[in-house]
């Protein structure tokens, strides 16, 4: 028996004002987020996947159709393609800030940051400073600094987008660890056919002109996957196919 959806969109769609006119960022956009799944938005750019992450996490409430969701607002946290860290602070503090920021004490803050720090590999690194840290290691703060205020859903926009492929690959499969672990639900929005396929029970493909949901594709492979699989290569070349690439 299928559980209740977390979010589900009717109809969603969005105008931006130009100086040139009104374009239509997404068009009559439905879907559902099953509880505990891990949904990808793929599709090129300008296809409105930011936008639609946005009109979810109630960050933009100026568009038109239908949202419903049984998430809390402050049980749901956000992944940015750039960790979007403080400097001034180590990466303990970056952790503990938030979970101060909502009302816990210090050193449950401070006690909380050094757990989730731990988690996604970062024990030794907890003083360090975030120009200290490489790339793949701020994302993974960003990542201890999401999971630590223990969201319902998890909002990632292309979170590894800036990286190189070695540590891509070593932190989608960090990703899919916690996800497994840790049973959140995970909307993760991505250009990378291949990163989507690997990563998500259900795959969102999005065309342009306007953004719009074009297939919904299911993904039944067991886990532990690999990346270079046939099985994945040929999810990620349907969605290429729909895409018309």
């Amino acid at each position: 028996m299928e559980t209740t959806p977390l979010l589900e969109c009717f109809d969603v769609g969005k105008t931006f004002q130009t100086g040139s006119g009104a374009v239509r960022a997404l068009n009559n956009v439905r879907l559902a987020i099953p509880q505990g799944s891990f949904v990808a938005l793929v599709g090129p750019s300008g296809c409105g996947k930011t936008t639609l992450l946005h009109i979810l996490a109630g960050l933009d409430t100026n568009y038109n159709g239908r949202l419903i969701s049984r998430c809390q607002p402050n049980r749901m946290s956000y992944v940015f393609q750039n960790p979007r860290l403080l400097p001034w602070l180590t990466a303990e503090q970056n952790v503990a800030f938030v979970l101060q920021a909502r009302g816990d004490s210090r050193h449950q803050a401070r006690k909380a940051a050094r757990e989730y720090l731990q988690l996604v590999g970062l024990s030794g690194f907890e003083n360090k400073y975030p120009s200290q840290l490489s790339g793949g290691m701020q994302q993974r703060v960003a990542l201890a600094r999401a999971l630590a205020v223990e969201p319902d859903i998890m909002l990632m926009d292309e979170p590894f987008g800036s990286l190189d492929e070695i540590s891509a690959r070593k932190l989608r499969s960090e990703l899919l660890r916690l996800f497994q672990e840790l049973q959140k639900t995970v909307i993760f929005v991505t250009h990378n056919v291949t990163e989507a396929a690997y990563l998500a029970d259900k795959i969102i493909v999005m065309g342009t002109h306007p953004g719009r949901v074009i297939d919904e594709i299911n993904v039944d492979l067991p886990r532990p996957r690999d990346y270079d699989s046939p099985e994945v290569s040929q999810i990620a070349r349907r969605i290429i196919s729909q895409l018309h690439i």
